[in-house]
């Protein structure tokens, strides 16, 4: 089976995956963490919000680190022809995707 692909849409498509990555970047998670370490003192919350953090922000830069590589992938093959399901389904398989 072969893909039709539109090279305007899918241009499209790469800059608007790319541009909620770019957003994701703008994101400030350690502002919350941080006001909120000193919230219950004697407690480990502080330690909990560090840890918390920390996972969030490489939760964060994970995705966007997926979304640059989906936007890369929609771009480079934005151009007028057919791509196989199988070649486009291998180029988004190529991602290091946890199983």
């Amino acid at each position: 089976m072969t893909l039709k692909v539109d090279p305007g849409m899918l241009e499209q498509f790469a800059r608007a995956v790319a541009g909620a990555a770019r957003e994701i970047t703008e994101v400030d998670l350690t502002t919350p963490f941080a006001e909120s370490q000193t919230a219950a003192p004697g407690t480990d919350l502080s330690n909990v919000c560090v840890t918390a953090c920390d996972a969030g922000i490489a939760a964060l830069q994970n995705l966007c680190l997926r979304l640059s590589e989906v936007a890369e992938i929609a771009h480079g093959t934005a151009g007028n022809y057919d791509v196989t399901e199988s070649d486009f389904v291998g180029m988004l398989s190529e991602l290091d995707i946890p199983r």
